[in-house]
């Protein structure tokens, strides 16, 4: 996996150099980070619980350019952590997070965007990449690449097209059987401005999702909530979804902003015992600023989405999150996280290898919160102090549940 690596770094210095001669300035950023810090459940178990002390050093490579019709971004973020001991002794771990913005003006009327995230995780949380709830302590590869042309058909209406393909590989051999997947994805969406501030639009996606080794002949597969016998054939939880939607985007004042999405999903899965399923979702979004040294943006959304759990082929998911960052001086900041996960399984929706009949109703929910305080010491020298809570809940035999508390103090510098 780490050799993919190379192909992003040298990407990275490619584009940048370009982008650089073109126009005669720096915009590069480095920042590096050393932290050190104790982790009393290292590997999220339910008993015979690690811990350990550990040091992470991370260093972010940054660089923006605007130029006269576009914007090229790319944001490179490696960091190794070197925990103590887990059982055996000292270990290290990787983990690589890549991000790229492309936005280019075609013409007066028309300009395309282009984005790609990259993530490579040696040791994974609960919450995985592509924002299912899974077992935790895997090592994965996710990339989401998607690309966006803007139309604007007159001064207040755009109609925007949209295309997304994501992939989830797990390196571990078991795992990657079970959960490696490709999602394909594509939507259109036309908006119009409503006033100086508003904007209300309808839009329409389409996504398939397949996995990669669905149907393969294995060893047992293990099966949460299912009472019945062995399955020694690889689950298929592929399914198409189509969902439309309307929508508003308005900024209420200066210090308030806010946007609202409403529609109706369906679902077709390939090979479960219930042939499809349809539900309402939500999203709302809100961000207040009541004065320049506090913001807070508050999030939810309710909706159908792609399965964490092997006996499954579908779920309601539903999320909260929160982030609050108040400057308590001007040279301390304090940050607050919070967010909530819930996903609730039906047995009507079990893959069709077993019998629905067989399995029991569930649902898993993980909560992260934290708290960080950061000091400007100067103008490229900050220490900062934090402390994040995670917990894991299922409501399956064999899905443990944990609690997980990390304290760090570290050292950031902007070169």
């Amino acid at each position: 996996m780490k050799s993919m690596m190379g192909v992003i770094v040298a990407a990275v210095v490619a584009a940048g150099s370009a982008a650089w001669a073109a126009e005669g300035e720096n915009p590069f950023h480095v920042d590096n980070s050393l932290r050190l810090g104790y982790d009393d459940n290292v590997t999220y178990a339910d008993t015979e619980k690690l811990d350990s002390f550990f040091i992470t050093e991370e260093i972010s490579l940054l660089m923006d350019q605007v130029y006269q019709t576009g914007f090229f971004g790319i944001r490179y973020r490696p960091a190794l952590t070197w925990y103590e001991d887990i059982g055996d002794g000292s270990q290290s771990d990787w983990s690589h997070l890549a991000d790229l913005t492309w936005s280019q003006r075609l013409g007066r009327k028309l300009t395309l965007s282009v984005q790609d995230s990259f993530v490579l995780y040696e040791r994974s949380d609960v919450i995985d990449a592509d924002g299912a709830l899974r077992q935790a302590n895997n090592s994965y590869i996710y990339n989401s690449a998607s690309a966006a042309l803007s139309v604007m058909l007159t001064p207040k209406l755009r109609l925007n097209g949209m295309g997304r393909y994501q992939i989830m590989r797990y390196d571990q051999e078991l795992i990657a059987l079970r959960d490696d997947f490709d999602i394909a994805a594509a939507g259109l969406t036309l908006g119009l401005q409503v006033g100086k501030s508003a904007t209300v639009f309808v839009d329409g996606t389409y996504d398939d999702m397949s996995f990669d080794h669905a149907g393969e002949a294995t060893t047992e597969v293990f099966m949460p909530g299912f009472s019945g016998s062995t399955v020694t054939e690889v689950p298929d939880r592929s399914a198409q979804t189509f969902s439309v939607g309307l929508g508003l985007e308005n900024t209420f004042s200066p210090n308030l902003l806010g946007r609202i999405r409403a529609g109706y999903s369906a679902k077709e899965m390939d090979a479960a015992n219930q042939a499809d399923d349809s539900s309402p979702y939500g999203e709302l979004a809100v961000t207040f600023a009541p004065k320049p040294t506090t913001r807070l943006t508050l999030t939810g959304s309710y909706s159908m989405y792609q399965s964490g759990v092997t006996t499954f082929a579908n779920q309601q998911r539903t999320t909260l999150s929160a982030n609050l960052a108040h400057d308590l001086t001007a040279k301390i900041t304090l940050s607050l996280v919070a967010q909530y996960f819930i996903s609730d399984y039906d047995s009507e929706s079990s893959v069709d290898l077993v019998d629905a009949s067989a399995v029991e109703d569930g649902s898993e929910s993980a909560v992260t919160a934290g708290v960080r305080a950061s000091f400007a010491v100067n103008k490229n020298n900050y220490v900062d102090v934090g402390y994040t809570y995670s917990q894991f809940d299922s409501d399956f035999t064999g899905r443990a549940g944990a609690e997980r508390n990390r304290v760090d103090v570290g050292w950031r510098i902007r070169i």
